[in-house]
């Protein structure tokens, strides 16, 4: 079983920075959203390799950074 390690930042003005490690695809959301809901305000997300493993998701990525380029993908 893969380990799966939060890992949270919190810099001298109280903003927190979290990253997530051992979780693909969706599942990090999953994993972070209840921490996220008692934090508060999220102010932005990047996400990692290891939320592109699906296809679903690179494919949503790569639209996004493509500039909303939809249905047009390198070949697999």
């Amino acid at each position: 079983m893969k380990q799966t390690t939060l890992r949270y930042k919190i810099d001298q003005n109280g903003n927190v920075e979290e990253s997530v490690q051992g979780v693909e695809g969706t599942d990090c959301e999953a994993v972070t959203k209840p921490i996220e809901e008692a934090l508060g305000n999220v102010v932005a997300q990047t996400h990692t390799a290891d939320y592109f493993t699906s296809e679903e998701n690179w494919r949503a990525g790569y639209d996004v950074m493509s500039e909303g380029a939809l249905g047009d993908y390198p070949d697999d």
